[in-house]
C-alpha cells in the first residue's frame, strides 16, 4: 500500500512537470514560427525548470515527515527564478545598428516562467488562461500593432561631395519631399576632406517613403553613398 502511495505521489510532480513542458512549448511553437533565437525549446525548458523548482518548495518534504513541506522558502524559490530568467531574457536582447532586436522575446521568457511557477503552485486553470494570453498578445496583438498608424524612426547617412556639393537645405528638401521628418543631424568630414558626412535620425508614418527617400538620393550625383537603417524591435 505504502508502495502505491509512493507511486501517486511521484506521478503528481510529474503531471505538473510535463504540464508546464506543454504550456511553454506552445508558447516558443509562435515564438520558433517568427524565426526568434529563443523558441519551442528554450520556453519548454524554461516552463518546465520554473515548475520544478516551485514543486521542491511547495510538495511534502520527506525529510521533514508526512505533510510538512518548505512553505517558508517559497518567496525565496520565486524570487530566484524571476532573477535567474531574468538573465537569460537579458541575453536575448541585441543591439543591431538602429535597432534593438529581443525586448518581446525577452519578455515572453519571463512571462514564461512565471507561467511555471502557477503550475508548480498548483494553479492549473490560471496557467491555462496565461498561456492563452501570451498567445494572444504574440499574436493577435501583432497583427493589431501592424496596423496601428506609428512613427517609424530610421538612421540615415550620407556622403556628400564638397564640389559640386549638396547644401543642407537641399537635403532637408529631399526628405520632405519623401515626407520624412528630420529628428536629428550629425555632421563629419572624411581624411581626404573632400566627401561631407552626415548622419541623421528620421521618422514617418509610412515605411514606404524610407524606399521613396532612397531613390530620390540615388538621383543626387553629389551623393557618392548612403545608407538607411529603419529600426526595429
Amino acid at each position: 500500500m505504502s508502495g502505491l502511495h509512493a507511486l501517486e505521489s511521484s506521478l503528481i510532480p510529474i503531471a505538473h512537470m510535463a504540464a508546464a513542458l506543454a504550456a511553454g512549448g506552445a508558447i516558443g511553437l509562435e515564438r520558433t514560427f517568427h524565426g526568434r533565437a529563443a523558441g519551442f525549446r528554450t520556453y519548454a525548458l524554461v516552463c518546465m525548470g520554473s515548475a520544478m523548482a516551485m514543486l521542491v518548495a511547495t510538495f511534502p518534504n520527506p525529510w521533514l515527515g508526512s505533510g510538512a513541506n518548505n512553505a517558508g522558502d517559497v518567496t525565496r524559490v520565486v524570487q530566484g527564478i524571476l532573477t535567474g530568467i531574468g538573465f537569460l531574457g537579458a541575453g536575448v536582447i541585441v543591439k543591431y545598428g538602429f535597432s534593438v532586436r529581443g525586448l518581446t522575446t525577452a519578455a515572453s521568457i519571463w512571462t514564461t516562467a512565471v507561467i511555471g511557477v502557477l503550475i508548480g503552485s498548483r494553479y492549473y486553470w490560471e496557467a491555462a488562461a496565461s498561456v492563452l494570453l501570451v498567445l494572444g498578445a504574440l499574436s493577435v496583438f501583432r497583427h493589431i500593432e501592424d496596423q496601428l498608424e506609428k512613427e517609424n524612426f530610421a538612421q540615415v547617412k550620407l556622403g556628400v561631395t564638397r564640389e559640386p556639393g549638396l547644401a543642407l537645405r537641399d537635403i532637408a528638401a529631399l526628405f520632405a519631399q519623401a515626407n520624412v521628418r528630420i529628428e536629428e543631424v550629425a555632421y563629419g568630414l572624411e581624411k581626404n576632406r573632400s566627401v561631407l558626412d552626415y548622419e541623421y535620425v528620421v521618422s514617418t508614418l509610412k515605411p514606404e517613403n524610407l524606399a521613396l527617400l532612397a531613390e530620390l538620393l540615388t538621383l543626387q550625383t553629389a551623393v557618392t553613398r548612403f545608407h538607411i537603417s529603419p529600426s526595429h524591435d
